[in-house]
């Protein structure tokens, strides 16, 4: 699944005219296609959505899998099958919702796709930043790294 992903992630940034040709301004028909392309295309705000859900499915099997090796007994009832479909659909969810800001875009004649802040001031936007990148690349970071070592701490043991 998260080779799936990832594959997602390419497909996205090769779609995107604004990665492919280093240029931004183009135009954008108006309309529903032009709302579409500017949300879901242009923005690539999909790609930062699968990128934090390949993280955060990193950190789910990283945990399982220290399940499976240091509580085997409590395995099976910790990732059943309905509680593994109900964490990747948290997942997928929390993803989309973290980034649902980037989904904002408006369409002006002069400049084609324009991001609309929803936080307008510079301090505001750093500070959703240093958040994001803390939560959704740094703890979970932390997390698959600590499990691992612990791993193989408890495996040489």
């Amino acid at each position: 699944m998260n080779h799936f992903l990832n594959s997602l992630s390419g497909l996205f940034t090769i779609l995107s005219p604004k990665m492919v040709l280093g240029f931004d301004d183009f135009y954008v028909t108006k309309g529903i296609a032009g709302d579409l392309y500017c949300r879901f295309i242009h923005s690539n705000i999909n790609i930062w959505v699968f990128a934090k859900f390949s993280i955060g499915l990193v950190s789910c099997m990283t945990v399982e899998r220290w399940y499976a090796v240091i509580r085997p007994h409590q395995y099976k009832f910790a990732f059943s099958r309905s509680r593994v479909i109900v964490f990747i659909v948290l997942l997928a969810a929390g993803s989309i919702l973290i980034h649902i800001t980037g989904y904002v875009q408006k369409i002006t004649p002069e400049r084609g796709c324009v991001s609309v802040p929803l936080i307008p001031d510079a301090l505001g936007f750093r500070l959703r930043s240093v958040i994001l990148v803390t939560v959704t690349f740094l703890i979970p970071l932390v997390v698959i790294t600590s499990i691992i070592i612990y791993i193989k701490y408890m495996i040489r043991r």
